[in-house]
C-alpha cells in the first residue's frame, strides 16, 4: 500500500516519533513537529491514513481499527523502524493504543489526544453510526462541511479542507469502525494495562468522558482546548506533550 507521508529523517541512531492523525484530518495537523527544535532529537514520520488525504485506499479496504494498524505497521517495517514513540490524535490515539496492545516492542511511549476508549467518548462518530449509508451521502456529510464553513475559524477551516480530501465512504466506515471499538470496552483496558508509559491529553472544554488508571499512566488537561486541541491550543498541547518526553527521558540528547 502506498502512503502519503512527510518524514524527517535525522541520525541513523535518531529515535522515531509517529504522529497519527485523526478523523477529521490528515498529517498536515502535526506540521509544526517539523520545526520544533525541542524535537530535535528525533526522526519524525507523520502519515496520512488510508482513505485520508492523498493516501489512496485499496478497493476492498474495510477501514476498521486493525486494518489501519496493520498498514501503518508496514509503512513501518518498510523503512527499518522497530520502535516508536507514538502521538495520536482521536483516531490516531486509538490506532496508537491497538498498536501498543498488539506490538508492546514496537511502542516505546504513547501520547493519545483523546483517543476514545469508550462509546462515551464518542461524538460525531455515534451521529454517523446511527445513519444509513445513504441519509449519511444526502444530509449529514454535506452538513457537517457547511457547519465547518460557517464556524470561520482557523480550526474549522483546516478541518473542511481536510474532509474535501476524504471520501464520504472513508469516513463512514470508519465511524463505524470507531464506534464498534469503543462500545467494546477493550481499548479502555488495553491503554490502562500497556508496558510503555502513556500520557492522555484532554481538551478542558471537551466532553471526553474516559479517565483511565494504571501504572505509568498520566492524564493531564489542555488549558482552553476542545477535542480538536492542535487546533484551539497548539503551543499548550506540543508543550505537553514535549514536557512527558522529557519526563520521559526521550528527548534529553
Amino acid at each position: 500500500m502506498m502512503f502519503a507521508t512527510r518524514e524527517l529523517r535525522r541520525s541513523a541512531s535518531a529515535p522515531w516519533l509517529l504522529l497519527i492523525h485523526g478523523l477529521q484530518s490528515n498529517r498536515e495537523l502535526f506540521h509544526a513537529a517539523f520545526s520544533d527544535s525541542r524535537l530535535g532529537r528525533f526522526s519524525i514520520l507523520a502519515i496520512n491514513l488510508p482513505g485520508f488525504g492523498d493516501t489512496p485506499a485499496p478497493e476492498r479496504f474495510d477501514f476498521d481499527l486493525d486494518s489501519q494498524c496493520d498498514a501503518v505497521v508496514e509503512q513501518l517495517h518498510q523503512r527499518g523502524v522497530r520502535e516508536v514513540h507514538c502521538v495520536g490524535h482521536s483516531l490516531g490515539g486509538m490506532i496508537g493504543t491497538r498498536l501498543a496492545e498488539r506490538f508492546p516492542g514496537l511502542v516505546r511511549t504513547l501520547i493519545s489526544l483523546e483517543g476514545n476508549l469508550s462509546l462515551e467518548d464518542c461524538g460525531e462518530s455515534k451521529r454517523v453510526d446511527a445513519l444509513s449509508w445513504d441519509d449519511f451521502c444526502r444530509e449529514y456529510y454535506p452538513d457537517l462541511k457547511r457547519r465547518l464553513a460557517a464556524t470561520g475559524t482557523a480550526g474549522a477551516k483546516s478541518r473542511l479542507n481536510a474532509l474535501e480530501q476524504i471520501s464520504g465512504r472513508a469516513f463512514y466506515e470508519t465511524c463505524r469502525s470507531i464506534v464498534r471499538w469503543s462500545k467494546a470496552g477493550q481499548l479502555k483496558r488495553a491503554f490502562e494495562t500497556a508496558r510503555c508509559p502513556r500520557l492522555l491529553l484532554i481538551g478542558e472544554h471537551g466532553t471526553y468522558h474516559s479517565r483511565p488508571s494504571g501504572p505509568a499512566l498520566s492524564i493531564e488537561a489542555v488549558l482552553g482546548a476542545g477535542h480538536f486541541m492542535l487546533h484551539d491550543a497548539p503551543e499548550e498541547t506540543w508543550s505537553r506533550i514535549i514536557s512527558f518526553l522529557d519526563r520521559e527521558g526521550c528527548c534529553a540528547p
